[in-house]
Order: C-alpha cells, then sequence, then structure tokens
C-alpha cells in the first residue's frame, strides 16, 4: 500500500497574457488575457497492490482539486467572452484561455499485468479508470457550475497482448476505449461525433517489432485497425500503417 499527496502550478504564458493573433482576415482571433492567474492542483492518491509470481494486481483511489484552472475555449462570432465585457467578433469567432476558479476531480484506477499466461513469452496488460469530474465554482460564468470539465471521460479502457517469439521478434496487439468528453465548459456540444465535439471511441493497434541487429530494431504496425471514425475537437486519425527503424545508442 501507498500513498502521494502533491502541490503544482502552471503559469500562463506570454502569448496567453498578452498575444493578440488573428487567424486570417474572415477567421477567428485568439484573444490574450493580461489578467490570468497561476493554475494550481492539491492531488492525492492511495494505492493498494498485491503481486502474484507472474503479475500484479493494483487499485488506485484518487482526487484532485484544481484552482483557477486555465482552460482554452472557442466561442462564435458574437459571443460573450466571460472574463470581460468584450465580444467575439471574427465571422468565425474567437479562441482564449480563462481561470475557471475551482474544478474537482476523483476516481478509481484498476490495473493489471501478467507474464507467461497459458503460454511461455504472452503477457497480458491493461487497466480501467473511472472518474467523476465537476465544476465547483466559477465566478466569472456561474452557469457553468456543476458541469463536466474539458477533455476528462468519465471511463476509460486500456489492455495490451504481447508475445515474444525468441529474444528478437515481439507481436503487439492493443485496445483503447474512451466514453465521450465534452470540449466546452458550458457542455453545448451535444453532438460529439462531428467538427468540434469529442466523441467516444474504441480503437485497435497491432506492431511487430524485429531486433535484427545489436541496437537496431525494425517495427512494422497499423494504428486504428479497425477504421474507428472518431473526433477531439478535429477528426482522429484512421487507420495508419508505418514502417520503422530504430537505432539505440
Amino acid at each position: 500500500m501507498g500513498a502521494a499527496l502533491g502541490q503544482a502550478f502552471r503559469f500562463p504564458t506570454v502569448s496567453e497574457l498578452y498575444q493578440l493573433l488573428q487567424n486570417g482576415a474572415a477567421s477567428y482571433y485568439v484573444q490574450s488575457n493580461p489578467n490570468l492567474k497561476p493554475e494550481e492542483v492539491i492531488a492525492g492518491e492511495f494505492t493498494a497492490e498485491r503481486r502474484f509470481d507472474h503479475g500484479l494486481l493494483r487499485a488506485s483511489l484518487f482526487h484532485e482539486n484544481k484552482y483557477d484552472a486555465l482552460i482554452s475555449q472557442m466561442l462564435p462570432n458574437g459571443s460573450a467572452i466571460p472574463y470581460d465585457t468584450g465580444t467575439c467578433t471574427r465571422a468565425a469567432g474567437c479562441s482564449f484561455v480563462q481561470n475557471v476558479d475551482h474544478i474537482r476531480t476523483r476516481g478509481l484506477e484498476l490495473a493489471t499485468q501478467w507474464q507467461d499466461v497459458f503460454v511461455h513469452g504472452f503477457d497480458l496488460q491493461g487497466s480501467a479508470t473511472f472518474t467523476e469530474a465537476e465544476v465547483l465554482q466559477n465566478d466569472a460564468a456561474p452557469n457553468i457550475v456543476g458541469n463536466k470539465p474539458t477533455r476528462i471521460p468519465k471511463s476509460m479502457f486500456k489492455a495490451v497482448a504481447t508475445y515474444h517469439q525468441g529474444s528478437h521478434l515481439t507481436y503487439s496487439l492493443a485496445m483503447r476505449y474512451s466514453c465521450r468528453q465534452y470540449n466546452a465548459l458550458d457542455n453545448s456540444d451535444i453532438n460529439p461525433d462531428t467538427f468540434g465535439g469529442a466523441s467516444k471511441f474504441f480503437v485497435m493497434d497491432v506492431k511487430v517489432n524485429y531486433k535484427f541487429a545489436d541496437r537496431y530494431t525494425a517495427s512494422l504496425g497499423v494504428d486504428n485497425l479497425n477504421n474507428y471514425k472518431s473526433y477531439v475537437f478535429h477528426p482522429y486519425p484512421q487507420r495508419t500503417g508505418y514502417v520503422q527503424l530504430k537505432f539505440d545508442y
């Protein structure tokens, strides 16, 4: 068993504070905000782990309080910017970074990994994460209190199966699933399966590694083997094949 407690800060960048950018004559612009505060995170975790001869099981409870969270948002033309009295004036609106006073995130992660499952050289590992996140305070835009913060899914699952054929050749199959998320703090992006949304996804990846010489490895793989169509504001890449040669020095 183990426990951890930490505190971290993220300061706004110079461009977020002072640089006003325009993207095209009729497109959106990026609104700076010199009044941005540093983001503060206080996080804790409690972990219990049980080891076996060929594997382990681990459970982790986590809790995070984020204060003055720096969140990037995009608004359509004519919408009011929450932190001042300005409005988006370009045809496609504007993007900006704002502080959100308090976001709470808590959840549970279950993870496991095993070696030599059923046959020698066959390994399995996987994890499941369940998260509850909520905006608890936002004085600049009180209407988003109680909403889900951006890019935090309620559940995620990952699994990887690897077979080692000797010491030089390995085959891997990985699977990833995430339920839908939100891109907008007001949770107005109710259609996740389009541009601007953050949809659920289920992706399978395959890869073969061959170590053909000392410090040289060749790889052949396909990402998103099942060609799942999903979005995170823009479309995720669909089925993609690649060849790779790596030298470790």
